[in-house]
């Protein structure tokens, strides 16, 4: 089942979507690359096994610790660094950092209620995995479809609509 919705948006984006060549801003950087995920990986791992490990047991407080330890030092890090993951100058762009984080509230809110409908679907309700990917298919169109909306109507009626 997966393969297919997979396959199929990776074709259409090799057919129609355009090379680009991102202006080079210094030498790639894949220990810091490694290092924002292995810090987002273990805050995410955190958060998952809070609830069933207990919030402040043995393995999710030090996932926690070295989630945030690690992203501390990346920031430091990158601030002295050449190849930049994310020029720091972008940040103090107050549109841009008040964009990017109700971006960031909006799309934890998001997947955090396809998550429990996920599992409303088939724990509740006793969808197979396919009858729920069915019934999740209309908000994956609906994304879509504003996605394709988002651009024209920016043209139209500016940002800050």
């Amino acid at each position: 089942m997966n393969l297919p919705v997979v396959i199929a948006p990776l074709a259409g984006a090799c057919l129609w979507l355009p090379e680009y060549r991102a202006p080079s801003r210094g030498p790639p950087a894949p220990l810091a690359v490694a290092a924002a995920t292995t810090g987002l990986r273990l805050l995410v791992w955190a958060v998952v096994e809070g609830p069933s490990c207990s919030w402040g047991g043995r393995l999710v407080q030090p996932g926690f610790t070295g989630a945030v330890l690690i992203l501390i030092v990346l920031a430091r890090w990158q601030r002295r660094s050449p190849g930049l993951l994310l020029p720091p100058g972008l940040l103090r762009n107050r549109p841009f950092s008040a964009a990017a984080g109700v971006l960031g509230v909006l799309l934890f809110a998001l997947f955090g209620s396809l998550y429990v409908l996920t599992l409303h679907l088939q724990l509740v309700l006793s969808y197979s995995l396919f009858q729920d990917g069915l019934r999740i298919l209309p908000l994956a169109a609906a994304a879509a479809l504003g996605a394709a909306l988002s651009l024209p109507t920016t043209a139209c009626c500016g940002v800050r609509v």
